[in-house]
């Protein structure tokens, strides 16, 4: 840019800066006009850096000095400034997690260590500080597990997928027997998905249990494994729970998040579940999506290859 009649124009761009800057030839550009911070690297004559939106997209915009010229370097630093974000996130509830559990194991030590409880308070202790123990090594697995699936290489096999959803369905009869929960079994014999046991257990488990969690007492649960006509299947998991706000769909699958704070921890979880869903998914290449109504319930689908 230079200064011609007292006004900021540029000199010279190339068609994606004058796209963003909106320019038209021998007229200032608004961004340099309007935004004091801009306006103050560029009248500046030292070098500067300022962050600056242009829609959904995020830019690091550098201005040098070059004799009486501003030279403009526009960069695209979306994703590098969300995965900081990603990364001071995770640090930020990992910190939040491990410190819950922590601060009740410190606390009932040093009840413990005083000797002033009685035998049923000092069972009682050693309960809790056993059960938050469990917690913070629970919490433990899951991050190193969630981290070691973008790395795990170990070679698929066929997996009949229908008689491992029927056992996860056994295993967890008593926690929906336990909210009389309505549960519906639609699972077609003998589909088998190239991939392994532990990580479809981790797909169906993780869904199951949270159609379970965040599901009414006396509600319904539907779980389906159906043939596709195209081939592959379709894993169906429907609850009628509390359901999902439009804004946050995109927000479950993050790590530590969860649709409901209140439940926050509650039957061991920790809002790592959908992530590590949505991690296997994207690696071994299943589709994967959720459709919600809040206060009516969720359904998820995964389409197994």
């Amino acid at each position: 840019p230079y200064r011609r009649q007292r006004q900021m124009c540029i000199r010279d761009s190339n068609r994606t800066a004058a796209k963003l800057l909106e320019y038209e030839e021998n007229e200032p550009v608004r961004l340099f006009v309007e935004d004091a911070e801009v306006s103050a690297a560029l009248a500046g004559n030292e070098t500067a850096s300022v962050s600056h939106k242009f829609g959904e997209r995020e830019y690091m915009l550098r201005f040098t000095k070059v004799e009486e010229t501003r030279v403009l370097l526009m960069t695209d630093v979306t994703e590098a400034v969300s995965a900081a974000r990603s990364k001071n996130e995770f640090i930020a509830n990992v910190t939040h997690e491990m410190n819950t559990p922590l601060t009740s194991i410190r606390g009932y030590s040093e009840l413990l260590s005083t000797g002033v409880l009685d035998a049923e308070q000092t069972q009682a202790a050693a309960r809790t500080l056993v059960k938050q123990s469990d917690r913070l090594s629970n919490l433990i697995a899951c991050i190193i597990n969630y981290n070691e699936i973008d790395n795990d290489e170990l070679p698929s096999y066929e997996v009949n997928v229908s008689r491992l959803a029927k056992e996860t369905l056994d295993i967890l009869a008593p926690d929906i027997a336990k909210r009389n929960i309505a549960l519906t079994e639609d699972i077609d014999p003998d589909i088998s998905v190239s991939s392994r046991h532990e990580r479809l257990g981790e797909v169906l488990g993780n869904l199951i249990r949270n159609a379970i969690r965040y599901n009414k007492d006396d509600g319904s649960l539907y779980v389906g494994l159906k043939r596709r006509d195209e081939g592959g299947a379709r894993l169906t998991v429907r609850d009628t729970g509390i359901g999902i706000a439009e804004e946050n769909l995109e927000r479950i699958f993050e790590r530590f998040f969860t649709v409901d704070k209140s439940h926050n921890g509650k039957n061991g979880g920790f809002g790592l579940g959908l992530a590590v869903v949505k991690k296997i998914c994207r690696k071994a290449g299943w589709p994967l999506r959720v459709e919600s109504v809040l206060g009516e319930g969720t359904t998820f689908t995964v389409d197994f290859k």
